[in-house]
């Protein structure tokens, strides 16, 4: 959780509590109210001015026993530098609203009158650039933003475009309308006219696009994988064919239903790349790309701190492979990716060994973690298959575990169970002991791959 959402989650909590006071003057008459439900009309049809128009309708059943309205813009990067002309009604009356700021997060608050109110409508018009934190504004370029509309395409944070709402189990039914051909890419339940969303501090944000999209579903048990792709953001079927391929190798269903979207876009939309539980956003770089879908089946549910090298070493080790697997890049790259890690490894072990449970813990040692870890399933891998056995058997196994949590020492027993203590030794010896890898066999590194620092 970032402390931006952190600190939301908390201000809200504790906002909560004080309103819960003065939000009830007793149970609201024929019981508990059912969750609120708002419906949210996004306008996004002049996408060149870089901007949208919100319109949130509140009925009388997402009103009753309520004296306010407190809505959280956890995006809003305070003062209201990006929301603007923020109008509220309560039963076709305009009603002053206050706007507080709060670490770069703001608060609105609506009155609402002592005897109820049957119907509100809050409009606003909002800026969805987002740059991640520690990018001054002298250094940022649009591309860096993990979040704006342009005329062309748009890939906005769900945290952006909607506000928190207070209300536990609250929920938005949201429509967009679009210019001609552009298509709405969200990872939520779609009716065909409207999209079921939950935006709330403690989920973090989603990814959103929209555009002349080229979509493909793809079912996976309870689940369905979204690929959509920009014009000239490479081919969305090789992205596909990564997804079917982790499919096939896992055999497993991901660790929780819903919509997951994996949206490409050009490189000269977005560097890098974002994701969010559900969401992921990415140009092109196919290692990167398998390796976020990965996440999805080994997400941080499963794991406990001390096994980072599982969450991610294990993901980094499949991104890379699958990518050549599928052909999205050739053994070539793929050695010269892995020889990369490898002289990074060396190069940050050069003062003495440590081991993957010391890495998952330490912060500092986060190259360290994704890169040996990686290595390390590769040693792995190799030796399994010269005893005929294969990688997936305990993957398989771990994935589809009801535990969460599970630690280095849980971990390490479900493989000494699967493969009869084979890989015993290595896990002694690099997981939990600080020995350092054996010789890869993996080349001279060239430092162009883009795997490594």
């Amino acid at each position: 959780m970032t402390r931006r959402v952190w600190i939301l989650s908390v201000l809200l909590a504790a906002v909560a509590a004080a309103y819960v006071a003065l939000r009830y003057l007793g149970p609201p008459a024929g019981g508990q109210t059912s969750p609120m439900v708002v419906r949210a009309a996004v306008d996004l049809t002049a996408p060149a001015a870089g901007t949208a128009a919100v319109r949130l309708d509140f009925d009388a059943d997402a009103l009753k026993g309520r004296h306010q309205l407190l809505l959280g813009f956890a995006d809003a990067h305070g003062g209201g530098a990006t929301l603007r002309d923020v109008a509220v009604e309560v039963d076709g009356q305009p009603v002053r609203a206050a706007l507080e700021g709060y670490e770069g997060a703001l608060l609105l608050r609506a009155p609402l009158p002592p005897g109820g109110a049957t119907a509100a409508a809050i409009r606003f018009t909002v800026d969805p650039t987002y740059y991640p934190s520690g990018l001054s504004p002298s250094d940022r370029t649009p591309a860096d933003a993990r979040g704006r509309i342009t005329a062309d395409l748009a890939v906005v944070r769900s945290t952006s475009l909607l506000p928190i709402l207070d209300a536990e189990g609250a929920s938005y039914q949201v429509a967009f309308a679009l210019p001609e051909g552009w298509t709405a890419v969200a990872p939520w339940p779609f009716d065909g006219t409207t999209f079921s969303a939950s935006v709330t501090a403690a989920g973090g944000p989603e990814y959103l696009a929209f555009g002349p999209l080229h979509v493909t579903d793809i079912t996976v048990g309870e689940a369905t994988i979204r690929v959509a792709g920009a014009p000239g953001a490479g081919s969305e079927a090789m992205v596909e064919t990564m997804v079917r391929r982790i499919i096939e190798l896992l055999a497993a269903p991901l660790k929780r239903p819903g919509v997951f979207v994996a949206t490409m876009v050009p490189a000269g939309f977005m560097h890098g790349g974002a994701a969010g539980r559900y969401s992921i956003v990415q140009f092109g770089s196919p290692q990167v790309v398998a390796h976020e879908v990965f996440h999805w089946w080994n997400d941080g549910s499963l794991t406990a701190r001390d096994a980072g090298w599982f969450r991610e070493g294990l993901t980094q080790h499949y991104g890379i492979r699958v990518a050549r697997e599928v052909g999205a890049t050739t053994p070539g790259q793929e050695r010269a990716c892995l020889a990369d890690l490898e002289a990074e490894m060396r190069g940050l072990e050069r003062a003495g060994g440590r081991s993957l449970v010391a890495a998952s813990l330490d912060p500092a040692d986060n190259r360290l973690m994704y890169g040996k870890g990686a290595l390390f399933w590769l040693h792995v891998d190799g030796r399994l298959r010269q005893s005929g056995r294969f990688l997936e058997e305990a993957v398989r196994r771990v994935l589809t575990s009801d535990r969460r949590d599970l630690t280095s020492d849980e971990l390490r027993s479900v493989f000494s169970t699967v493969y009869g203590g084979l890989l015993d030794e290595d896990f002694d010896r690099y997981v939990m002991g600080a020995g350092r890898l054996p010789d890869l066999g993996l080349g001279e590194a060239t430092g162009r791959s883009g795997c490594a620092r």
